[in-house]
């Protein structure tokens, strides 16, 4: 009898676990991974801005007027985004009269 029981389970557990193993795959749902946080935007004063574009703090505010550049109020302070100001066109090349 403990042979043919064997028998019998091995056969069933042969026959089993494929479909077994396709039932958990397709009832089983793949979640996406994570999404890694993009980092934080680092945002600049106007003396930081007037250094990196080798302006006047005058001009960083011109800039500002004329829409050149894109401040944000935080509190009662006025910042520059670095990356805007990275990107944004470099400093008006002036003509000696």
């Amino acid at each position: 009898m403990d042979i043919e029981q064997s028998t019998i389970t091995a056969f069933l557990t042969g026959l089993l676990t494929p479909i077994i193993k396709d039932a958990i795959k397709e009832n089983t749902i793949s979640l996406p991974p994570p999404a890694s946080e993009p980092p934080a935007e680092r945002f600049i004063d106007t003396k930081e801005v007037s250094e990196l574009l080798g302006v006047s703090s005058v001009s960083v505010w011109q800039y500002e007027k004329n829409k050149v550049l894109q401040s944000y109020r935080i509190g009662n302070l006025k910042r520059f985004k670095l990356s805007e100001v990275l990107s944004s066109p470099k400093a008006i090349q002036r003509t000696k009269k």
